[in-house]
Order: structure tokens, then C-alpha cells, then sequence
């Protein structure tokens, strides 16, 4: 594990205090108040001191303490402790309409694009048309506090604080599928999730990494030294980020196999809260510190992810010899890295379609390709396959080209990037799309 120190390049009092939700949107960021009235602060993303604090109202009549906001269809959505839902125009934050969902407290909303989901204190988790505005509303179990939500499929993941547990709810019935067993923590109100599995932070002791099967909810639990209490857990590109609002650190982690791959300590903020909010923009990662004056504070892109996430970091020097040696070590037998590269070139134009003939020359390279079934070795290595496989050669190769191997699979190169140390070029690392009709 590498640890190291990022400042900001921009941070502004929001106005507001104690941000729940964070979300970015057409060039701005929009946090959520968890404290009587309920406001919302719209920040410019490029420009924080363009910024505008708005109470949210129905009727007149203040909204409470807001949780989650989210934006769906050109609308933003925020929900308060009294189970209201409210849809806002982005403009100007005026509310355009409202339902109260149940009569507790709205905690998380999640979105399929036709329906908003929401689950709440008391046991009851909700589903809101966005065409129609209708909504059905159901208690799974009463007396217990539903903290967040995720969606996927015909399923809600829901986390209950209360059993420290996770349920899993039919979208369409609102009805209780199943329930793992305790995990014997509270997990954060922003979870995330790939298509495996549901990930949440610690927010009791002790803290760390929450992984939750979406099959049968079986979990696994993740501790590491010295990790403080989380707010929220997030999924940027192949990184997940651990947001430690104890010590101010982003704990950089691998996932699914949960491992730390860099520590990043916050320098330089001029608020005193805690870090626990996230929203991305092309450029920024904007993060929110909870505390009675909350501030917005922005860090380039790269400094978190690009600049910290470089493949091949675990194998720094190491020529492409020494990693086939280091495969065949894990193997019986003497396995065979040659395949064929189809090199892509581009031929006269079609007068009819436009379009360039292709053609292919072929040769024997070699190349060590890692399925996404083998992810564990890739991870050993200090990889991610990102797509069907990811392939690594000493030889030159673009992107286009097809490999094929001796068992006659086929696939086109998405991606290449060079592992370099100084001006030598190591070997290649590229990402793999697997073309299962190929030559048919």
C-alpha cells in the first residue's frame, strides 16, 4: 500500500450545514441539508463562487430536514424526515410537485428511469411513478430503520440499521424477497454496487468494507488498520473509494477482492468537518465536509483516480519475460502465450457506402490474456479486466487489431497503453472485447 497527500484546487462555504446528498448536473453541484429547514445549496462546478442557497417549500410550508436528492429526467428530487418527496425544477429549485410517501422519515432514493425508489425509517420502502406521480408505498418491518437503498434489475437492495442487516425487495411487489444475515454494523446511507454485489461503508465500528452478494446476500466483511468511520462508499471507474470522515482520508480500494491500493491524506481544507458526500465532474471530484458550516471542496480528477490508479504499478521494471515466467509458475505444464495478431489497415472507400475496406495482416505474437473469470490473478499483478479479458504483450499492437488464440476465439483490442519505466517501453497492457460470432 502506497499512502500520500492531495490538496484542493477550490473550496467554498456552502451556507448550509450537514450535507446528506450530493449529486452533479448539467455544470452544477446540488447538496441536500440534513437540518430543519430544509435547503438546498446549488453550486456552479467550475466556479464555486457561484453559488445559491434555496428553502425548499410545499405550500409554504418548509420542508424538514432533507436526506438523499438525486435528478431524474431533467427534475431534481429530494426527500425530507417527514416521508416527503419533492420534485424541483434545477433553475431555480422551486418546488413543481410533491407526495409524502409514508409518514417517517425519507432516508435514500435510487432511480430505475421510470420509477424513484425510496426507503425509510419504520420499515417501509416506497415506489413513485415519474410519468404519473402515483405511488405505492410498503412496511417490510415496522419499528426498523431502512438507511439506504441501491437498485438493480427487479431488485432493491435496502440496508437496515436497525438488525444491521440487507434486504432484498421485489421492485414490483414491494415484498421482501430474502435477508442476509448480521453483519453486525451500521453500513453508510450512500452505498455502492457493481453487478455482483452491494458495497457499504462502516459507520459504526468495526469500520471498513461491507460486501454483500446480490444472489443469496451472503457478505464478507473488509477491516484495515487505522480506517475510521465512513459516510459513504463510491465507485469511480475501477476504483472504490472509501471516504474516512474520522481522518479526512480517501482510502483507495480494489474491488470486487477488496484490497487498499493508495491512501490519500486531505491537505490544505479550510473547513472542519468530516469528509462524506461525493459527486464527479469531467475535471473534478467535488467532496462535502459534514459540519455546521459545510464546505464544498474540489480536487482535480487525476490526483484520485488517473494519477493513482496506473496499471502495472505492483509490477514497476518488470519486463514482459519475467511476467510469462511468472504465469507459468502458476501453471503445470509449459503453457503456450502465442496467439495471432490480425494488424487492422484500411483500404479504398466503397463508392456506395462510404465505407473504407478493411484488411488484416496477420502474425504471431505473444501475448498473456487474463478472462474476467481469473480476475483474482489479474489482481495479483496489480490489474483489473475491465471487459472480457485484458491482454499483455511485448509486442506492438493498436487498438482494433484481433487477437486469436489456439482455441480460435477472437478478440478486438479496445484499448493499449504503454508500461514504461523512463523513455523504454516495458510491455503493453490492452483490454479485450471477446467477438463470439467472429468468422461465422
Amino acid at each position: 500500500m502506497t499512502s500520500g497527500s492531495i490538496t484542493p484546487v477550490s473550496q467554498t462555504s456552502t451556507g448550509i450545514s450537514y450535507i446528506h446528498g450530493l449529486i452533479s448536473y448539467n455544470g452544477y453541484l446540488y447538496g441536500s441539508q440534513k437540518n430543519p429547514p430544509g435547503k438546498i445549496v446549488k453550486i456552479n462546478a467550475t466556479d464555486y463562487t457561484d453559488k445559491t442557497v434555496v428553502t425548499i417549500t410545499r405550500d409554504g410550508v418548509n420542508a424538514q430536514s432533507l436526506n438523499d436528492i438525486l435528478e431524474v429526467g431533467d427534475y431534481i428530487y429530494t426527500c425530507d424526515d417527514l416521508g416527503y418527496l419533492y420534485k424541483l425544477s434545477p433553475t431555480n429549485l422551486t418546488t413543481v410537485s410533491y407526495v409524502q410517501l409514508f409518514a417517517s422519515s425519507a432516508q435514500s432514493l435510487e432511480s430505475d428511469g421510470t420509477y424513484i425508489f425510496a426507503c425509510g425509517q419504520d420499515g417501509y420502502v416506497a415506489r413513485y411513478t415519474i410519468a404519473t406521480a402515483a405511488f405505492v408505498a410498503a412496511q417490510i418491518v415496522a419499528g426498523k430503520i431502512f438507511h439506504s437503498l441501491v437498485e438493480d434489475g427487479d431488485y432493491l437492495y435496502v440496508s437496515d440499521t436497525s438488525d444491521y442487516v440487507m434486504r432484498k425487495i421485489v421492485k414490483s411487489t414491494l415484498a421482501q424477497d430474502s435477508v442476509s444475515a448480521s453483519y453486525g454494523r451500521v453500513v453508510t446511507d450512500d452505498m455502492a454496487q457493481d453487478s455482483n454485489y452491494v458495497y457499504g461503508g462502516g459507520e459504526s465500528s468495526p469500520y471498513g468494507i461491507v460486501r454483500v452478494a446480490k444472489t443469496d446476500l451472503a457478505y464478507q466483511l473488509f477491516n484495515f488498520s487505522g480506517i475510521g468511520k465512513s459516510f459513504g462508499v463510491f465507485i469511480v471507474e475501477d476504483a472504490l473509494l472509501y471516504l474516512d470522515k474520522d481522518n479526512n482520508i480517501i482510502w483507495v480500494l480494489t474491488f470486487p477482492v477488496i484490497a487498499v491500493n493508495y491512501k490519500l491524506t486531505l491537505q490544505g481544507l479550510s473547513g472542519s468537518g468530516g469528509i462524506n458526500e461525493l459527486a464527479t465532474t469531467t475535471d473534478y471530484i467535488h467532496l462535502t465536509q459534514w459540519d455546521t458550516n459545510a464546505y464544498a471542496i474540489k480536487f482535480n480528477y487525476t490526483d484520485i483516480i488517473r494519477g493513482y490508479l496506473l496499471p502495472g504499478y505492483t509490477l514497476e521494471g518488470t519486463d514482459f519475460t519475467t511476467l510469462m515466467d511468472t504465469f507459468k509458475r502458476g501453471f503445470r505444464g509449459n503453457p503456450d502465450f502465442d496467439v495471432t495478431r490480425s494488424a487492422l489497415s484500411f483500404g479504398e472507400r466503397d463508392s456506395t457506402t462510404g465505407w473504407y475496406a478493411k484488411n488484416y495482416a496477420d502474425s504471431t505474437i505473444k501475448m498473456v490474456i487474463i478472462q474476467k473469470e481469473y480476475q483474482n490473478m489479474a489482481l495479483r499483478l496489480g490489474y483489473w479486466v475491465n471487459l472480457d479479458a485484458l491482454g499483455l504483450t511485448i509486442a506492438p499492437i493498436d487498438v482494433y487489431d484481433l487477437i486469436t488464440d489456439k482455441f480460435e476465439r477472437t478478440w478486438e483490442i479496445k484499448t493499449v497503453k504503454p508500461i514504461m519505466v523512463g523513455d523504454t517501453v516495458k510491455y503493453f497492457v490492452c483490454d479485450l472485447k471477446e467477438l463470439p460470432l467472429h468468422g461465422l
